[in-house]
């Protein structure tokens, strides 16, 4: 983690002289008091690999697979308190298969971030693998399939 130093500010503001002609203030307080807390932004890394991602809109009698093991690096910035107990699952990485076809495909890998964090790593395009499930299979939630034994 980065760290830069914080401080807080407070400033006193003679409104009047902002104001244009013909403007009055209502009342006899002209001050206007700021205070004000100034946080350096920070950088924190963080890895998704394939366990962490959750597979969306996998098709009917579909099954999937990522093509290759992969680990991605990711820089996220913010203020220290944002960051502390930021967690990979708390970026809600994903990838949906909707409408995909049997074959490889590369994928958007989607992240959730707070709008008060920033990801400042280019994120690559993910290859899945979608097949067809075999008669007498089926995919369970994460994609594997399932012999069923008819006797």
């Amino acid at each position: 983690m980065t760290t830069l130093t914080s401080e807080n500010k407070s400033l006193s503001i003679n409104l009047s002289q902002y104001l244009p002609e013909g403007v009055w203030l209502y009342g006899s307080e002209t001050i206007a008091y700021l205070n004000m807390d100034i946080e350096a932004i920070m950088s924190i890394d963080k890895v998704i690999t394939a366990s962490d991602i959750t597979v969306k809109s996998l098709g009917d009698q579909m099954q999937f697979k990522f093509v290759e093991e992969f680990e991605i690096p990711l820089t996220v910035q913010g203020i220290q308190r944002d960051l502390n107990d930021l967690g990979v699952e708390d970026l809600l990485p994903s990838i949906s298969l909707k409408d995909l076809e049997a074959g490889e495909h590369e994928v958007e890998l989607k992240l959730t971030v707070d709008s008060d964090l920033s990801i400042t790593t280019e994120i690559p395009m993910i290859l899945v693998e979608l097949s067809e499930v075999p008669e007498g299979e089926e995919t369970t939630e994460e994609g594997a399939t399932e012999t069923t034994i008819s006797e």
